[in-house]
């Protein structure tokens, strides 16, 4: 159980930052979506 724990804990480690930067291009990306809504 631990050791499946640990897994899952260098898993997020790996992925945090990748989720992150697709999380930053979606808001950039709806950010020109209203820009181009309000022109």
């Amino acid at each position: 159980m631990k050791r499946k724990l640990k897994i899952e804990e260098i898993i997020v480690n790996y992925f945090k930052p990748h989720f992150f930067s697709v999380l930053d291009v979606s808001e950039q990306h709806r950010g020109h979506q209203n820009f181009r809504e309000n022109v």
